[in-house]
């Protein structure tokens, strides 16, 4: 994730624990429409004295098929199609949280009133 959208996650904790089911979903998403399930495990961490902020998704490069009791194997994901979908899918969820009020800023965007101005 960029740096500039950590201050959101650590100003609005509870939005750290939307992380992990929206990566897994992403993943599970892709992988239903090739018709198995695989295997996932994900770690938010910090590192470094600077406390660097994280994510490590790790899936099976395969899983059992849904409509037999095969298994698929030597799946591929495609790096660009799942980042597009991951920042389509944290950014829509900031300009939500934003549009409900609920969504804490950080000081050097404070004067940042207008859903409009937000999105920008």
């Amino acid at each position: 994730m960029p740096s500039e959208l950590w201050v959101f996650f650590w100003l609005n904790r509870y939005l750290m624990n939307l992380i992990p089911h929206i990566a897994a979903t992403i993943i599970k998403d892709l992988a239903l429409e090739r018709g198995f399930l695989p295997g996932i495990f994900l770690a938010i961490h910090t590192f470094g004295r600077d406390l660097k902020r994280n994510i490590h998704l790790s899936t099976t490069a395969g899983g059992p098929y849904l409509f037999n009791e095969t298994w698929i194997d030597k799946a591929y994901f495609y790096h660009q199609a799942l980042k597009n979908t991951w920042k389509y899918t944290i950014i829509s969820l900031l300009r939500e949280e934003f549009k409900k009020g609920l969504l804490k800023l950080p000081p050097h965007l404070k004067h940042i009133t207008s859903y409009a101005a937000f999105n920008s």
